[in-house]
């Protein structure tokens, strides 16, 4: 059981590190409304269905503030357009979220059994 906990310990760790780094490099911080309702529009369908309400009520919210917020979004630059240190910065986070959900699927399946 401990094992499990530094695992966790450790990816929180390394997310951190990795928001410290990109957050002396962000020249504004203003936020992206795209992403609010991204998140917003996958939040909803996640709240319908597994029946949570605080899920169903933040997609909602989020969904409503990007929508309002329309003219202010922001267009991503596409992966041939950034620098390679915006690309490693990327590619770090990608390793990063595919190792969270390979440990959540694994733990997943040992508290199944």
């Amino acid at each position: 059981m401990q094992w499990r906990i530094i695992i966790i310990f450790g990816f929180l760790l390394l997310a951190l590190v990795l928001y410290l780094l990109k957050k002396k490099n962000i020249k504004d911080d203003k936020p992206n409304y795209r992403v609010l309702f991204i998140v917003g529009i996958t939040w909803l369908p996640l709240g319908i269905v597994t029946k949570n309400p605080g899920f169903l009520v933040g997609g909602l919210i989020l969904t409503i503030i990007g929508l309002v917020k329309r003219d202010q979004w922001r267009e991503e630059k596409k992966w041939s357009e950034l620098s390679p240190a915006e690309k490693k910065f990327k590619l770090a986070i990608i390793v990063l979220l595919a190792l969270m959900v390979v440990a959540g699927v694994v733990t997943f399946l040992m508290y199944k059994n």
